[in-house]
């Protein structure tokens, strides 16, 4: 006689595949985000073939974004998290893609297009926030 137990294993296995499976495609880029004092800055690693930097209206640094970057054609997501900035360092490959970094206190939102080409993007973007 099998044991119900026993027919569960397979399932559960198959389920943390795929609950896996589906976080880690959305963080599918290397990256790295920080910059808060001029040691971070300092210590920011290069390689990373896109460059944003996130502010205030008054030019002050922001932190604490939530940030998503999608490939235009098709959706697919290649980087979903928060905490981010006030810098973002990614190594996306060549392509069309969309970021969208929202500031949780207020839920103000920035949408940027933009694209990589030779493993290079036009430079540093820059997403002001007004509030």
């Amino acid at each position: 006689m099998t044991h119900p137990r026993g027919k569960l294993k397979p399932f559960a296995l198959t389920l943390l595949i795929l609950v896996f499976g589906l976080l880690g495609h959305a963080q599918a880029v290397d990256y790295w985000s920080g910059g808060v004092g001029a040691e971070s800055r300092a210590d920011a690693p290069s390689g990373h073939n896109t460059h944003f930097e996130f502010f205030e209206r008054n030019g002050s640094y922001l932190t604490g974004l939530e940030v998503r970057i999608s490939e235009v054609d098709g959706g697919n997501v290649l980087l979903d998290t928060d905490h981010v900035g006030p810098w973002l360092r990614v190594d996306l490959p060549d392509g069309y893609y969309r970021i969208e970094a929202t500031r949780p206190s207020n839920g103000e939102v920035q949408r940027v297009r933009f694209e990589v080409t030779n493993s290079r993007t036009e430079g540093l973007m820059g997403l002001r926030y007004m509030e």
